[in-house]
């Protein structure tokens, strides 16, 4: 499997505009991944955001999905 065209395409979604929040921008990747081609079987995404406030921390969602139509 080739990453780097899916990679560039992740990294297009990202600048294409501001995500107000982490799970819209997770779901924008998990639907880029569904109608990838070659078809995926299964997706983990893991997303950070650091700092959180003025003091630091983080903040993070996990997601795996597997796709029932997938050729794979």
């Amino acid at each position: 499997f080739d990453y780097d065209p899916l990679i560039a395409n992740l990294e297009k979604l990202s600048n294409q505009r501001h995500f107000h929040t982490q799970e819209k921008l997770l779901t924008e990747i998990v639907e880029l991944c569904r109608t990838y081609s070659p078809p995926l079987a299964s997706v983990e995404v893991y997303l950070r955001k650091y700092p959180v406030s003025a003091s630091g921390g983080t903040l993070g969602l996990r997601h795996t999905t597997h796709f029932i139509n997938s050729a794979l």
